[in-house]
């Protein structure tokens, strides 16, 4: 139990970054096992700042395990999910093809539009999101892939806020 809350975000109830670590070994396991690749989904709440602002930290709180439960839903039993940041996770997962990890990114959009739908509230809960597939499993760091997600990532957020005319 104590090792539980050492590896997990009590409010997401996911991974932490020490819980990376812990597991992180065994996501490579399976990459090599299996012959597939490590991969990294970086995702970034957008407007969470504004929500905790207009609505209270606690429906802030709210988003972030909205997001949370809406990411789970598409990871598999042996993804790792992670809350990277304050506004922020990762899936760390291990895919066959760049076909399936678009895939897995197309159901974490949808799951998010099919939430909004059912539980809707003053503002939208979305996220900008980027992914990683490393080539090389024996060098696989998750540093770096989260750098390079996180950097795919940012293309879609800029397209967001060019869209809405903000910087």
């Amino acid at each position: 139990k104590l090792d539980n809350l050492r590896l997990e975000d009590p409010l997401a109830r996911v991974f932490n970054r020490a819980g990376v670590s812990a597991h992180w070994p065994d996501l490579i396991r399976k990459a090599t096992e299996e012959n597939m690749f490590p991969a990294a989904i970086f995702m970034d709440m957008d407007d969470l700042k504004s929500v905790n602002d207009r609505y209270t930290h606690e429906e802030g709180d709210k988003y972030i395990t909205a997001v949370a439960d809406v990411i789970r839903q598409c990871c598999g039993p042996d993804d790792l999910l992670v809350r990277f940041g304050g506004d922020e996770f990762v899936v760390f997962t291990a895919v066959s093809s760049v076909k399936s990890i678009e895939e897995q990114v197309s159901c974490i959009r949808k799951t998010m539009d099919d939430y909004n739908q059912k539980h809707p509230c003053g503002y939208v809960r979305s996220i900008s999101i980027g992914h990683y597939i490393c080539d090389d499993t024996r060098n696989a760091d998750p540093d770096i892939m989260i750098s390079r997600a996180d950097s795919d990532m940012y293309y879609e957020k800029r397209g967001k806020k060019s869209r809405r005319g903000t910087r």
